[in-house]
């Protein structure tokens, strides 16, 4: 497959200087794209290259689309310096969107997005969170409004940064959510919940349980997981243990896992009622999902689109 694809660039190369009929930029960005899925060692050096020859050689129908795709490809890649590298193209696209002022170089969400994932794959230091985050404030600021599973992906990232200061980051992020009416979701709650649980901060305890009562006013519906993450957010102290175990057999998300947890963990008490007969009514939506939707209409909703209805009744979907 690598032999190929060499051919198939050398072929270009050779058919651009010999032939009146040049490849265009759509010809150069398909290659670019099989690099990427082919998922072969070096690959994101060969789309890097293949944009710095088109570049250079000035190839016919270059806009912003080339760009995001080698983008896509940094973000794919498990390397370390895959946001850099990603910063980099970005930084590449910016100056001809300003040298030009060509409306087809300006930035749109897909190239924010992909930005923001290949900063995010890893982030394990507070420099990888800081940078997904100036890039999603940066397209809040540039009226490219981002949704749930951008800022999600931000949030997230804080978590697994390890830095002191990723509460601050995460309740930032919400905030600046709020002021553009993004409502954060199940998943953007839960996210922030982790952040909390994964902090050394004193009070983490009763500031996760606020953030499960902000998303009762908004409501939104907690899941199993939001208990999970509760749970370690609060294993500490079996007061407030004692609060998520209410709070959860009561929304009645004590699915296997959470069980467990508190008959390892969890106080006496807790331990005590656990011990007998389980009512159903502790465990009867555990396995549904945000919003409340069992896996079977999760699965099913996956066939449709935003609107609920089923995709194949849109012309662009046949």
């Amino acid at each position: 497959m690598v032999v190929a694809f060499e051919l198939d660039l050398k072929q270009l190369l050779f058919y651009n200087i010999r032939s009146d009929e040049r490849p265009d930029s759509y010809t150069y960005c398909s290659l670019i794209k099989s690099w990427t899925w082919s998922n072969t060692i070096g690959y994101v050096d060969k789309c890097l290259e293949i944009l710095h020859w088109m570049e250079e050689n000035h190839v016919i129908g270059m806009n912003r689309i080339v760009y995001n795709e080698v983008m896509k490809a940094c973000s794919r890649s498990s390397r370390d310096d895959a946001g850099d590298l990603a910063g980099g193209v970005f930084n590449q696209l910016i100056a001809r969107y300003k040298r030009t002022r060509d409306q087809q170089f300006r930035p749109d969400k897909y190239t924010y997005m992909n930005l923001i994932t290949a900063h995010t794959r890893s982030c394990a230091s507070h420099e990888a969170a800081i940078k997904a985050e100036y890039v999603l404030f940066d397209m809040m600021d540039s009226n490219i409004i981002p949704d749930n599973k951008l800022c999600n992906a931000v949030i997230s990232g804080w978590a697994r940064s390890g830095s002191d200061d990723a509460i601050l980051h995460a309740e930032e992020v919400c905030n600046r959510m709020d002021a553009l009416g993004i409502g954060p979701d199940g998943v953007c709650f839960n996210s922030l919940i982790n952040v909390y649980a994964k902090s050394n901060h004193p009070e983490k305890s009763v500031r996760s349980l606020q953030v499960l009562e902000r998303m009762t006013k908004r409501r939104v519906a907690p899941t199993s997981v939001t208990y999970t993450l509760l749970f370690e957010a609060c294993q500490d102290d079996d007061e407030f243990l004692m609060n998520v175990f209410e709070s959860c057999i009561e929304h009645g998300l004590l699915d296997e896992k959470l069980q467990d947890s508190f008959m390892d963990y969890g106080p006496a008490c807790i331990k005590e009622r656990l011990g007998g007969s389980i009512p159903y009514t502790w465990s009867e939506n555990a396995n549904r999902g945000p919003g409340g939707m069992s896996r079977n209409q999760i699965k099913k909703n996956m066939k449709r689109g935003s609107t609920g209805k089923d995709v194949s009744s849109f012309g662009w979907a046949r």
